[in-house]
């Protein structure tokens, strides 16, 4: 025996297959015998219970058929429910009062049983014998006691096979494919067809035409709801509308699984002038499904890319010191860091790309990706960024609404008044004081903090690793040129006292630098010699924390409209008309002095008093501040010799 669950011989369908029960095995293990192909099997007691509660395992009687599935009482109306009742009654009172199984006997306590329950009308004694006989029958299924005629029914059908046939065959063509055709046009060509039949047909063999009810009926008799879903709207859509949301596995510590997304928000972002309107953010974010923590953030402009992915990883893994260091205003720590176990990602290109694969492998962090459009499988993301959209976004003037109906009249654009700079601080103030600090859900008490504090020290230890590997998360690669600037990326100059040492050391020259376009504050250059990554930062302390492409527009922005080539063109056009003008005024003026003898006193006329000359250095031009020459003349420059004046110049 194998416990009160099976016994040997009896017959069970277990996950799918038939197997037939042989007996216990030295290990205490249920032998089974398969039906099909005479496999054996070895069960413990507990993978039976399991399989039995969770409806995988079904006993069989003879013959490989099912047990009769049991009715429902609470399916039956009143009058039926009180029937069964009754018949139960009076099986159990009689059973309970009779010795001898005579026919007097029972007659006589089948009255005295009617006249205990009240009962004006008891059973006949043949009543009684064929009440018996079901209950024992089919007393393991409880349903022996309910009245046979509660389970009536048309058994036929009085629509004829070959209309039945047609009714199938035009459904299957016209009606479960992905041009949806509604019931009715599918109707109106079955009715076409059976009249082209009963042309065919002599009068007495006519056919009936149906009415569309049986046509719905034989529709749904045929086929499954799931089935007509997945014809009509496809698998995806009949998977989603036909499955349980149930709970999935819950993780036991935090970072053991972080699910990652990003989305188009609802706020229009401004320069810090509040001129030029740079777009709609793009928020990138990672959850900690344990306790409902945002660990990561990114934020800016540039649409979904494995630049700002790798950003959104970089930010999830290194400690948020930045917050308080940017915004001192925002006191609350934001304690949240580390690689995850496991990233719950959809099927995004950025997503699913080999870079992130590899990074993820190399950080051992392993990739779980949802199936296909069910967004329900990363639930938690998912409902962070409802939140995001009704709680903060919808806060901010000129937000523009997840739904066009919902936004109305309301002129985002117009309403539009925050800097993009101002609306990132918000966000992170936001996340980290508000959202962490609310129940996860309406059943949980704790914030999403206190779950983050107690389960955190469940975490599995994880050994730190030097901040530099954290550089292959920077999506961005250049090849410029250290210099006593130090390296220029993008307009952008990046210096550090490590890589002041490494220019001592190898000079001028090109070098490998990577940094992130999500945030041009820092970069690492590498250092050939001794294969390590050098830090460098931003000489602009304004620029840490901005994007590439923010830092583009505004560099746009100062220089105007029109392209490089359009504004080099208005300088080129310029410069020509320049040179045109004074080659014109040199022209003239040899035209004037073609003939003429120079008869300029070049020593009244102060030729070669110059800021560099001898003369200059110790005059301010006034003829009071020259040399005093003393001579016989009255003119105090007759004896000064322009030739030792012009040596004295060369000296």
């Amino acid at each position: 025996m194998s416990g009160r669950f099976l016994s040997p011989n009896d017959e069970v369908e277990l996950y799918g297959r038939t197997w037939r029960v042989i007996d216990l095995n030295e290990a205490g293990e249920t032998v089974l015998r398969s039906s099909d192909n005479g496999q054996y099997k070895a069960v413990t007691e507990a993978e039976i219970k399991t399989a039995y509660s969770h409806n995988e395992l079904t006993p069989l009687v003879a013959g490989g058929r099912r047990t009769k599935q049991a009715r429902d009482l609470l399916d039956l109306s009143p009058e039926r429910q009180n029937e069964a009742q009754r018949r139960r009654d009076y099986l159990r009172l009689v059973a309970t009062r009779t010795l001898r199984a005579t026919k007097e006997e029972l007659r006589r306590n089948i009255k005295i049983v009617g006249d205990l329950l009240g009962d004006s009308t008891p059973p006949s004694l043949a009543t009684f014998y064929r009440w018996k006989k079901i209950d024992e029958e089919a007393r393991a299924v409880g349903d022996s006691a309910i009245p046979g005629h509660a389970r009536k029914g048309n058994r036929t059908s009085r629509i004829p096979m070959e209309v039945q046939d047609i009714i199938r065959k035009k459904l299957s063509e016209d009606y479960l494919n992905d041009n949806r055709m509604s019931l009715r046009d599918v109707y109106k060509k079955i009715l076409k067809i059976v009249d082209g039949e009963n042309e065919k047909r002599p009068k007495e063999e006519r056919l009936s035409l149906p009415g569309i009810g049986a046509v719905r009926r034989i529709l749904h008799k045929s086929f499954s709801p799931q089935e007509i879903c997945i014809k009509r709207e496809g698998r995806i859509a009949a998977d989603r509308k036909f499955r349980i949301a149930g709970k999935s596995i819950a993780p036991n510590y935090p970072m053991e699984v972080v699910q990652v997304d990003h989305t188009v928000s609802d706020q229009i972002g401004l320069d810090e002038d509040l001129v030029a309107i740079l777009g709609r953010l793009h928020v990138a974010a990672a959850i900690d499904v344990y306790s409902g923590m945002i660990v990561g953030l990114q934020v800016g402009f540039e649409p979904p890319s494995t630049a700002s992915l790798f950003s959104l990883i970089r930010n999830m893994i290194l400690p948020k010191t930045y917050v308080q260091e940017r915004w001192p205003e925002i006191q609350t720590i934001w304690e949240c860091d580390g690689p995850a176990s496991e990233l719950g990602v959809d099927r995004g290109k950025d997503l699913l790309s080999k870079a992130n694969i590899a990074l993820g492998h190399e950080f051992q962090m392993e990739i779980g990706v949802c199936g296909a459009r069910r967004p329900y499988q990363k639930g938690g993301i998912e409902n962070f960024f409802g939140l995001l959209s009704r709680n903060f976004s919808r806060r901010i003037p000129g937000a523009t609404f997840s739904n066009p109906s919902e936004r109305g009249e309301y002129n985002s654009m117009k309403r539009a008044c925050l800097a993009y700079t101002d609306i990132v601080r918000l966000l992170h103030q936001w996340v980290i004081e508000v959202h962490a600090n609310e129940p996860r859900n309406e059943d949980e008490g704790r914030t999403r903090r206190e779950l983050w504090n107690e389960g955190i020290s469940k975490r599995p230890y994880i050994p730190l690793r030097p901040i530099t590997d954290l550089g292959v998360f920077m999506a961005g690669r250049a090849t410029p040129t250290l210099n006593g600037k130090g390296v220029r990326i993008k307009n952008q100059f990046y210096t550090s006292p490590g890589l002041e040492l490494l220019r001592r050391r190898v000079g001028d020259r090109k070098v490998k630098v990577r940094f992130d376009p999500a945030d041009m504050g820092e970069a690492q250059v590498f250092d050939p010699e001794n294969d390590v990554w050098i830090p460098a930062y931003n000489t602009d302390p304004l620029h840490h924390g901005m994007s590439l492409y923010q830092l583009t527009l505004e560099r746009k922005a100062r220089l105007g409209p029109g392209s490089a080539a359009e504004r080099m063109l208005r300088s080129a056009k310029l410069g020509a008309k320049f040179h045109q003008d004074l080659e014109a005024t040199i022209e003239r003026s040899k035209q004037r002095l073609s003939g003429k003898r120079r008869k300029v006193d070049a020593r009244a006329s102060g030729i070669g008093i110059h800021a560099h000359s001898n003369i200059g250095r110790f005059s301010t031009g006034r003829k009071s501040d020259l040399p005093i020459v003393h001579g016989d003349s009255g003119n105090q420059y007759d004896d000064v010799d322009l030739r030792e004046l012009k040596n004295d110049d060369a000296e």
